[in-house]
């Protein structure tokens, strides 16, 4: 009985650990899309590309909230002879600690207290 009982609980700990990695995983990818699609639009109106990044930077962390104060977003250009067909674009790499129901150094050692999420927008064509 105890055993089974036990088993349950485990089960019921993964499952709430993945969910709670999903969410955490879907909240900061629509973070970095939307940082990284607010620089890529701006980008053809020739406006400062610091005081882009400065901004979708602060947007996508308020949009973050509490968990915001722990990631780090970085900008970088997808300007690249090849396979853009001469478009600008933006990368913005997000990352930040994981919520996990692990103990620290367990998820540490599996890999898995900290996220990191790529997201690469193209700037549309200015005519």
């Amino acid at each position: 009985m105890s055993f089974g009982i036990m088993v349950l609980l485990i089960l019921l700990m993964t499952a709430a650990h993945i969910l709670l990695n999903l969410w955490t995983l879907s909240v900061l990818d629509a973070a970095a899309y939307d940082a990284a699609s607010d620089v890529a639009v701006a980008l053809g109106d020739g406006a400062d590309r610091a005081a882009l990044e400065a901004r979708a930077r602060e947007r996508a962390l308020a949009a973050l909230g509490g968990y915001g104060e722990r990631v780090r977003f970085e900008f970088a250009d997808l300007d690249g002879p090849d396979g853009l067909n001469g478009r600008r674009g933006v990368a913005v790499v997000a990352s930040g600690p994981s919520l996990s129901l692990v103990p620290a150094p367990l998820a540490a050692a599996l890999g898995l207290d900290t996220l990191e999420r790529r997201v690469e927008v193209l700037a549309e064509p200015t005519p």
